[in-house]
């Protein structure tokens, strides 16, 4: 095809995902311009021919590592011409047409493509279909259906009707490639659609023929060298398989929500206290974001924690901050807090469950928190993954873990938060990112999906039933899909049925686990009126905005915030390369008072400050030295903050780390009150404890990668006008 261009005159860039492919084509002369990236083999292309092996790279290509779709130029056309599902060409277009710039998707599947080449397609043997992308398809399976059916009647000893079975949209039931493939024996057809459809439960169906052949891997069976693979490395590589989805269409598709009210159930149980008092160690402060009116505690001695018992909570968090450590220190601390834990719960002879909430972009000490869990209080009959967080936009189908970014599901492993230097990782399917992240303790076998279809049509009692069907063992997890917290009620009303028969798990989640199996309801966002902060005693002094977190989205808010307040804010930088440079403590400290003086004299004078490090991320070598890195920024925001003289009418700590330290480094907080939300998945605290620095400010734990870009300024306008 490529020579054939060339002959006509035309210029052509040439991309292929194997250099050794692209080696070939550099003696066609100069009109060829071979490339090395897909955003090259893009760029200014009036015409865009995409003959990808599957779905998976085709969209791989345009919209994911390839970053493809960024460098299209006005009004392209692209040609696909693969083995495609249909549904994968309509979710295309529609991916084209949100870039508003006129692209044009042209489907020519590859088989077409062969028509014409040899002459037997022309306008006398070709039929016009309307209606759309791989409308033809159907047309084609109907009469493929129609052909097969009439010499072999089954249908009408089965009493099947003919006229409506063939009217049937490509079959939806069944897989897309039934059609290919229905010319062959009913054996040979069955045969293959069961192998597709094994093949589709691995997360394969986007990826055609190939798909099949991955089916011999998963028993250790490499098709390619004849050698056997080990499971974590073939579990990695169906990672290429996920997409990114219309996030509307793709809701659509899904079962209705289930009817019944099953969060007056769980809360008549946490009111009576029928169920265990819940233990929350919160790896950074931001898992208070879906509470309220619930304590948090930065110690764990065990007269403190038997005090907390002894007050008959529903549960209490214990803000550990370990994802700010490194894993060995991590699991250290986790053991201590659980020893603990258990020896202050005998002392107040109260019963409890642990749960580690953890980022529901899925980093953090992964497995050494929950195995530290089980050195200290024993195994359980399973580990419980939700990473679910509506208010995140962090939605779980499917097993697989999406970020919903504006009409778009991206899958997690393609977001930045993947790239994270010291908890990245390469799956969003989450039965893949448990091997990943823990080895050979787990395998295919190990897995027990909580299925949307099990949530919406089946209810607590399915939940229940489908925890009870598998045998108790250390080595299960349990997956929970869910996109609405009424998901996650529905598993947590099963959840409890299932302990009632003596299961015992060990919760590793995001935050509306925490809020579910709490029972605690949404309230509105709280504003400074709602804290009877007093007005003329709030105008005295400024608002102060810590910022430490170095995510996409804080960055994005940070300008933001700056564009809006322009010069009501006054603006404090610590630049991060002088913090950690090998100029010494001391040029450090130097500098971290002198920004401490100007925050204080600025929020004496009653103008907010905003005090952030410098955007440019200063990584390691590794992931140990760029946990080190952070951490010694973190520790000049500290030093900062606890040099600030001036009472502030608030704080806002933009990051998990940075507002953890924050709170108990700088303001000495031992013990705070959750009191609910500055805005949506944005907690906020107040401490009256007599060790805190300035009792009562409200304290806002702002997340790094929660809201929108405007969330932040949102909040620091509406409170500057109070």
């Amino acid at each position: 095809m490529v020579a054939s261009f060339l002959r006509a005159g035309f210029a052509v860039n040439r991309f292929d995902m194997k250099a050794a492919a692209i080696s070939k084509f550099t003696s066609f002369g100069p009109k060829l311009r071979v490339v090395v990236s897909a955003a090259d083999f893009l760029k200014n292309s009036a015409v865009v021919i995409l003959m990808a092996q599957n779905a998976a790279q085709a969209d791989n290509i345009l919209f994911g590592s390839g970053n493809g779709a960024d460098a299209l130029s006005d009004h392209t056309v692209v040609i696909l011409s693969s083995t495609i599902p249909p549904s994968f060409v309509r979710i295309l277009e529609s991916k084209l047409q949100s870039l508003g710039r006129g692209t044009s998707l042209l489907d020519a599947p590859s088989r077409a493509v062969l028509l014409a080449m040899y002459g037997w397609a022309s306008h006398k043997t070709c039929t016009p279909v309307q209606g759309g992308y791989r409308r033809g398809f159907v047309y084609t399976l109907r009469r493929r259906l129609k052909r097969w059916l009439s010499q072999h009647p089954w249908h009408c000893t089965l009493g099947l009707r003919f006229e409506i079975l063939i009217q049937t949209d490509a079959w939806r039931a069944g897989s897309w490639k039934t059609g290919l493939r229905f010319a062959f024996y009913p054996s040979m057809a069955s045969a293959a659609h069961k192998l597709h459809l094994n093949g589709a439960a691995q997360g394969w169906d986007k990826e055609a023929d190939a798909g099949l052949v991955r089916l011999w891997e998963l028993i250790g069976i490499s098709v390619s060298s004849g050698s056997a693979n080990t499971r974590p490395d073939i579990i990695q590589s169906a990672e290429k398989s996920l997409v990114r989805l219309p996030a509307a269409e793709t809701l659509e598709t899904l079962p209705k929500k289930y009817p019944d009210d099953v969060f007056s159930s769980i809360q008549r149980a946490v009111v009576g206290g029928q169920v265990p008092t819940l233990v929350i160690l919160d790896d950074d402060p931001t898992g208070t974001q879906t509470c309220h009116d619930i304590n948090v505690l930065a110690v764990w001695d065990t007269d403190s924690l038997a005090r907390e018992f002894s007050c008959n909570p529903a549960g209490f968090f214990i803000l550990t901050n370990s994802r700010a450590l490194p894993s060995a220190d991590a699991r250290h601390l986790i053991a201590e807090i659980c020893a603990n834990v258990k020896a202050a719960a005998a002392k107040a002879d109260k019963l409890f469950e642990i749960v580690l909430r953890g980022d529901s972009t899925l980093r953090g000490h992964l497995p050494e928190e929950p195995e530290a869990v089980e050195e200290s209080l024993g195994q359980f009959d399973g580990w419980v993954l939700a990473p679910f967080f509506a208010q995140g936009g962090r939605l779980t189908i499917d097993d697989a873990h999406y970020l919903k970014e504006g009409d778009v599901l991206v899958p997690v492993s393609q977001t930045p938060f993947a790239q994270d230097a010291s908890f990245g990782y390469k799956n969003s399917n989450l039965r893949q990112y448990i091997v990943e992240k823990c080895g050979s303790r787990f395998d295919q076998e190990s897995f027990l999906s909580i299925s949307l279809d099990n949530i919406r049509r089946g209810g607590p009692m399915a939940v229940a039933k489908r925890l009870l069907s598998a045998p108790s063992s250390p080595n299960l997890v349990v997956i929970v899909n869910a996109v609405v917290d009424a998901d996650m009620h529905v598993f947590v009303a099963g959840l409890l049925q299932a302990q009632q028969h003596g299961r015992r798990y060990l919760f590793k989640t995001g935050a509306a686990f925490v809020s579910s199996r709490l029972a605690i309801s949404p309230i509105p966002p709280l504003t400074l009126e709602d804290l009877g902060i007093d007005k003329s005693a709030a105008s005295q002094s400024g608002g102060l905005v810590l910022a430490g977190s170095h995510v996409p989205k804080t960055t994005a808010q940070l300008e933001r915030l700056r564009e809006r307040r322009g010069n009501q804010l006054h603006v404090v930088e610590l630049p991060v390369t002088q913090l950690v440079s090998s100029a010494g403590k001391e040029a450090a400290e130097v500098l971290v008072s002198a920004a401490a003086r100007e925050a204080s004299e600025t929020l004496a004078a009653g103008q907010d400050v905003l005090v952030l490090t410098s955007r440019e991320l200063v990584k390691g070598t590794d992931a140990l030295s760029s946990l080190g890195i952070a951490s010694k920024v973190a520790q000049a925001l500290v030093a900062l903050t606890g040099g600030i003289t001036t009472r502030p009418r608030y704080i806002i700590a933009k990051g998990g780390i940075t507002s953890s330290d924050a709170a108990t480094k700088a303001l000495g907080m031992r013990r705070a009150r959750v009191l609910g939300q500055a805005a949506p998945g944005v907690p906020l605290w107040m401490c009256h404890e007599e060790t805190s620095r300035h009792r009562a400010v409200p304290y806002v734990v702002f997340p790094g990668n929660v809201g929108s870009d405007d969330t932040l300024a949102d909040i620091v306008e509406s409170w500057a006008a109070y």
